[in-house]
């Protein structure tokens, strides 16, 4: 049983791991469109997303781990 959730796991990381950089690539591209069109309002939601993007990957190689390995701990 352990290993079911173990694998829940692996894909809840894998699955934040591409919305993070998604997020940081559209935060990217919206970031370069306020650039080139001179608005601060715009860079901002940009930097913003890529923030957002780089909190979700770090969050999961953080806390994902060590949620796998607990339970690993207990088969």
């Amino acid at each position: 049983m352990p290993e079911f959730w173990t694998n829940i796991i692996n894909y809840l990381g894998t699955g934040t791991n591409l919305i993070g950089a998604f997020a940081i690539w559209e935060g990217w591209q919206t970031y370069a469109l306020g650039k080139k069109n001179d608005q601060t309002q715009q860079q901002d939601r940009g930097q913003m997303g890529m923030v957002f993007g780089i909190m979700l990957i770090a969050g999961s190689l953080i806390i994902l781990p060590y949620i796998r390995n607990q339970i690993a701990g207990l088969g």
